[in-house]
C-alpha cells in the first residue's frame, strides 16, 4: 500500500510540474470509490482540461466540461458513461480517473509533454528568444484589378519587394552565424564545456539574470528526474488502475443499464463525435480563409511550387521574363488592332463619298 501511495504522489508531482496544477494523492483515492469530498471532481476535471489544452492548444474553450468532452470525442474515447457526466461537476470522479488513465496510456501524455517542455526550455536554446520582441506583421494589401499594364507594374513591384526581403534575410542569417561562431570561439573550453551558447554567454555579461535562469534550469531538472522515476514505477500505477476498473464493474452489476438506455447513450456519443469533428473543421476552415486572404493577390509565379534547389533570384528572373513576353504580345495585338481600325475607318469614309445619300 505504501508503494502505491508513493507512486501516486510521484504522478501528482509530475502532473503539477507539467501542467501547473494542484492535484493531490487524496483526490485519486477518493476518485477510485467515486466520492465527491475535497472537491475532487473539480480537480479531476481541471487535470483533464489542462491535458486537453496541451493536446489541442489551438482549440481552447472556457467551458471546461464541453471542451474536455469534445477533445475526448476527437480522440475517439469510447466510454459512454464519461460523456453522460453532468456539466455541473457534481459527480463522476471515477469516470474522470479512468479517462485520465486512458489518456496517459493511449496518448502517452506525460512523455509528449516532457519532450515539449525540454524542447522549449532555455537549456536547449542557442538564443534567448523570450527577450526578442516580435513585431506585428502587416497584412498583405490586395491590389485592385485594373489595366494590364498596371497589374504588371504591381506584380513587378511585389517581386522586387520579395527579392529585397530575401536578400535581407540571407544577410541577417549570415551575420547571425558569424556572431555565433565568434561567441563559440571566445568561450571555447569554458566551465568544462566545449563552448557556451549565446544565451549562456549573456549570463556572464549580465549576472543579474542568473537567478531567473537557474530557477528555470532547476524546474527543468526536477521534471527530468520526476519523469525518470515515473518510468521506473508506472507499472504499479497501472496495477492500481486495474482495481479502479474492478470497482466500476461491481457498481455496474448493482445498477446495470437497460438496452434502450444504452441505445440512447450511443446516439448521444455519435452526435457528440460529429459535433467535435464539425467544431475542429470550422476552426481549420477559418484558419485556411485567413491564410487565403493573406496570400491573395500575390503574383502567380511566386505562388507556384518549384523544385527543390531553385533559388529565389532565378524564380523572380523567370517571372520578369514571362511578364515581359506578356507585355510584348499585348503591344503587338494593340498595334494590329489599331491598324485594322485605321483600315476600317478609311473604308467607311470611301463608302460615304461613293454613296452620299445612303
Amino acid at each position: 500500500m505504501s508503494n502505491i501511495k508513493s507512486v501516486i504522489s510521484l504522478l501528482c508531482r509530475h502532473l503539477n510540474i507539467s501542467f501547473n496544477l494542484d492535484v493531490k494523492p487524496e483526490h485519486f483515492r477518493l476518485s477510485k470509490f467515486n466520492k465527491t469530498e475535497n472537491n475532487c471532481v473539480c480537480h479531476m476535471w481541471q487535470v483533464l482540461y489542462k491535458a486537453c489544452n496541451d493536446i489541442y492548444p489551438d482549440h481552447k474553450e472556457d467551458d471546461v466540461v464541453r471542451f474536455v468532452k469534445l477533445s475526448f470525442a476527437a480522440l475517439e474515447y469510447k466510454n459512454i458513461d464519461f460523456y453522460c457526466l453532468p456539466s455541473d461537476m457534481s459527480s463522476g470522479s471515477r469516470e474522470l480517473l479512468l479517462a485520465l488513465g486512458w489518456l496517459l496510456l493511449v496518448e502517452n501524455l506525460l512523455e509528449k509533454s516532457t519532450e515539449k517542455k525540454l524542447r522549449d526550455s532555455s537549456m536547449n536554446m542557442e538564443f534567448d528568444v523570450q527577450t526578442i520582441q516580435k513585431e506585428a506583421v502587416p497584412s498583405q494589401i490586395v491590389p485592385k484589378t485594373g489595366s494590364l499594364r498596371s497589374n504588371v507594374n504591381c506584380i513587378l513591384l511585389m517581386a522586387g519587394k520579395i527579392r529585397h526581403n530575401v536578400n535581407a534575410i540571407a544577410e541577417l542569417d549570415q551575420a547571425r552565424v558569424a556572431f555565433t561562431n565568434k561567441v563559440h570561439e571566445g568561450s571555447s573550453k569554458s566551465c568544462g564545456l566545449s563552448h557556451l551558447s549565446v544565451s549562456e554567454s549573456k549570463l556572464v555579461r549580465y549576472p543579474h539574470l542568473l537567478p531567473e535562469y537557474l530557477k528555470t534550469v532547476s524546474e527543468t531538472s526536477a521534471l527530468i528526474e520526476t519523469h525518470q522515476q515515473w518510468q521506473k514505477k508506472c507499472h504499479l500505477f497501472w496495477e492500481w488502475m486495474g482495481t479502479v476498473a474492478a470497482e466500476k464493474e461491481c457498481a455496474i452489476k448493482v445498477n446495470r443499464l437497460g438496452v434502450d438506455e444504452k441505445k440512447t447513450l450511443n446516439s448521444v456519443l455519435t452526435s457528440l463525435r460529429l459535433q467535435a469533428n464539425s467544431f475542429l473543421l470550422q476552426r481549420q476552415k477559418k484558419k485556411n480563409e485567413d491564410l487565403k486572404s493573406v496570400v491573395q493577390g500575390a503574383p502567380r509565379c511566386v505562388l507556384e511550387t518549384k523544385g527543390k534547389g531553385v533559388q529565389m533570384d532565378q524564380l523572380i528572373l523567370d517571372s520578369e521574363q514571362q511578364l515581359s513576353e506578356v507585355m510584348n504580345i499585348h503591344d503587338m495585338k494593340k498595334a494590329d488592332i489599331a491598324s485594322q481600325f485605321h483600315v476600317l475607318s478609311n473604308e467607311i469614309q470611301n463608302a460615304i463619298v461613293l454613296f452620299p445619300q445612303f
